[in-house]
């Protein structure tokens, strides 16, 4: 009496649920674990953005003394509101990031929120920061 291919698959596949049960589990692991881990890197790519965006942000209007140094520096409300923005946008980036890779209790929720464009200020960077155009 010889067993046919067709039997010996029939009977693998009726003996497989717990195995295709596992691989189900493990792939979708890894599909979340691979999208925190884009999410991280995004977060991260847009707060090194920001700083740099930061950095470009400069006083409007500068008075020198006699030996050439500054003397005072003045800025526009807008400037001050980019400022205020950029800064704002730092905190929250590193705040969704310390919450992310927190070894006691991670939550990811923000990360992905940030990382995805769900935040759609923290993908575009902030649209103030470029220097306003002020005649003098």
């Amino acid at each position: 009496m010889a067993v046919s291919v067709k039997e010996l698959v029939a009977e693998g596949l009726a003996s497989s649920t717990a195995v295709v049960r596992s691989r189900v589990i493990e792939a979708l692991v890894l599909e979340e674990q691979d999208k925190r881990v884009k999410a991280v890197l995004k977060v991260i790519q847009n707060l090194d953005q920001t700083r740099k965006d930061g950095f470009k942000l400069k006083p409007d209007v500068m008075t020198y003394d006699r030996d050439g140094k500054v003397a005072s520096e003045g800025y526009t409300k807008t400037t001050t509101d980019a400022i205020k923005a950029n800064q704002e946008l730092i905190s929250k980036l590193e705040g969704a990031l310390n919450e992310a890779l927190d070894e006691s209790s991670p939550n990811f929720e923000k990360v992905l929120k940030l990382g995805s464009g769900g935040d759609k200020k923290a993908e575009q960077g902030d649209k103030k920061t470029e220097q306003p155009k002020v005649a003098v």
